[in-house]
């Protein structure tokens, strides 16, 4: 917010872009790279300009006193999150000892705020993503799951529980802000979720539904063939977070408020949040016009949930696109996979790297088989052979094709073909 002065031709870009966008090989950046990747950037051993939330938390995670200060900082490290975690896990250390003792208390504060937030129902989704590996020339060397290790999970939570401090400060004041809302899931949507879940024999007890019962749910299905589509329908079951001027709680992280403000460089939301606390530290008001700021926060916070969006759907596109290429060269081969999903055109199976293909059933000589939605299988018609979520499978992969951002499987039965890990 130092750098960019509101109403100046780098701010109308930034909020025209609304966020960064990361499409694998290449960042389409918010704001240009000589802030983003220079003068704002936490190098090691030179100053940098920061806003800095200054807060005294207690040994149950709460938070005591905080305060809201402009500082200078002079980063003495770069770490990266493979070291910090391995160190945090016992499997590496770093000469200096004073960097250690601040790394342990990091760790214990990170498992007592952990502690407190998973006590109040907030809800974890551990789903596994993907990182796609890329060589010089643009091309894919290799798919893997990406590991959420301690020392990711780390600055999370400390900047959940900022994020949290920051929102509640306002929210308290009723003074105008930008927050992160996300509201109680679809009533006819978690009815029918609550249905589709006792095939598995779970239950969800009680009219009103709270988070806690959703991340109760995800415990009891934790590392079971279902958990991963019992996650995916709880998540369809759910809203879709998003900006408001209007101070309302967030389902997901059950919290009472929340914001957006530990990334300014990557997300206009935070920049808008670090114009209005550099103002509360300076006793400025933010406007002259009170209604006419609520009506600018507002049409701000509708066109950044708009811009974010855009983002997740073009980054999600080219990661399906950049997917389905890497699978053009492994046309005729053969794999083992899990059934991830089931539905009324097709069976979706998940290879280890989390490659996803689908079997048509039009593709399936051996019998003719029909989709059981409720119980999200299908069933052969005079076999009654029957493919269900999470049951072990081996496919060959015969078409694959980036413009269509589509992968085609065939069920290959046991000895017909030699399998790829």
């Amino acid at each position: 917010a130092h750098y960019v002065d509101k109403g100046t031709a780098l701010d109308k870009e930034a909020y025209r872009r609304g966020n960064s966008v990361y499409l694998l090989d290449r960042v389409i950046p918010m704001l240009p790279f000589e802030l983003s990747n220079g003068i704002c950037s936490l190098n090691p051993d030179v100053e940098r300009l920061a806003l800095t939330v200054k807060m005294l938390i207690n040994t149950k995670g709460k938070v005591i006193d905080y305060k809201f200060q402009e500082t200078l900082i002079r980063s003495n490290h770069r770490l990266v999150y493979t070291n910090v975690s391995d160190y945090l896990e016992g499997k590496y250390s770093y000469e200096d000892k004073e960097l250690e003792s601040k790394l342990d208390i990091m760790k214990e504060l990170f498992e007592i705020l952990a502690a407190k937030r998973s006590k109040r129902g907030s809800i974890d989704f551990d789903f596994t993503e993907v990182k796609i590996l890329m060589n010089k020339e643009g091309s894919i060397k290799d798919i893997v799951p990406a590991e959420r290790r301690i020392g990711n999970r780390l600055i999370e939570e400390f900047m959940l529980v900022t994020n949290e401090t920051v929102a509640a400060h306002y929210g308290f004041l009723e003074q105008t802000f930008m927050y992160r809302v996300h509201g109680d899931p679809d009533e006819e949507k978690v009815e029918a979720f609550r249905k589709f879940i006792t095939n598995f024999g779970y239950r969800i007890k009680g009219k009103d539904i709270h988070s806690k019962d959703f991340q109760a749910l995800l415990q009891e299905a934790k590392g079971k063939p279902e958990e991963i589509l019992i996650q995916n329908l709880l998540l369809r079951s759910m809203q879709k977070a998003e900006y408001s001027e209007e101070p309302d709680k967030h389902f997901g992280l059950s919290t009472m408020f929340y914001s957006h403000f530990t990334s300014p460089i990557r997300r206009y939301p935070d920049l808008f949040i670090h114009r209005i606390v550099k103002n509360t530290i300076h006793h400025r008001p933010d406007t002259k016009n009170e209604k006419a700021f609520l009506e600018y926060t507002a049409e701000t916070a509708d066109h950044c949930s708009i811009t974010e969006r855009r983002a997740d759907e073009a980054e999600r596109e080219v990661n399906d696109m950049k997917m389905a290429e890497f699978m053009e060269d492994h046309i005729g081969e053969t794999f083992e996979g899990i059934i991830s999903s089931v539905t009324g055109f097709g069976i979706f199976v998940q290879l280890p790297n989390t490659i996803e293909g689908m079997v048509q059933y039009a593709d399936l000589k051996d019998d003719y088989y029909h989709f059981d939605s409720a119980k999200y299988q299908a069933v052969g018609e005079r076999s009654h052979k029957v493919y269900r979520i999470g049951q072990p499978v081996k496919v060959k992969v015969t078409d694959a094709s980036k413009e269509r951002r589509e992968i085609d499987f065939i069920f290959v039965e046991n000895g017909d073909e030699d399998v790829k890990e």
